[in-house]
């Protein structure tokens, strides 16, 4: 597969950016974007399949990947004493609200090892 050229790249990324603007202007009431790993998020969605239903996630930021109108995350929750993981569209639709509960300081990018720890640490408020 051959590469875009350096123009081709360039508009792209000039409209990612000014999209990626446009978007969190727009929605700057509803979403907080302004967390990293290991943040506590509260997350309201929106499933077309099920007529518009939503339901709210509550949980820890494992890894955000910021790709412009790509960007993601990995939110973990513990839901009946299992721990379920999501990955999120940072910019997706879907996603009608989001709220910062609390940030914890961390020092990886990306903290998949609470897995294996015990559910206590990856829950909403554990120590």
């Amino acid at each position: 597969r051959k590469a875009m050229p350096k123009v081709g790249r360039r508009i792209r990324d000039d409209y990612e950016l000014r999209e990626v603007a446009r978007l969190q202007e727009e929605r700057k009431d509803d979403v907080d974007y302004d967390f990293d790993t290991g943040s506590h998020l509260e997350v309201e969605l929106s499933h077309p399949e099920l007529r518009g239903r939503t339901s709210r996630v509550r949980g820890v930021v494992l890894r955000r990947r910021n790709r412009g109108l790509g960007s993601t995350f990995v939110l973990r929750s513990v839901e009946n004493g299992e721990g379920v993981e999501r990955l999120i569209p940072l910019y997706a639709p879907s996603m009608l609200k989001c709220k910062v509960i609390g940030k914890r300081r961390v020092r990886r990018a990306n903290i998949s090892f609470i897995r294996n720890l015990k559910l206590a640490i990856s829950k909403v408020g554990g120590k």
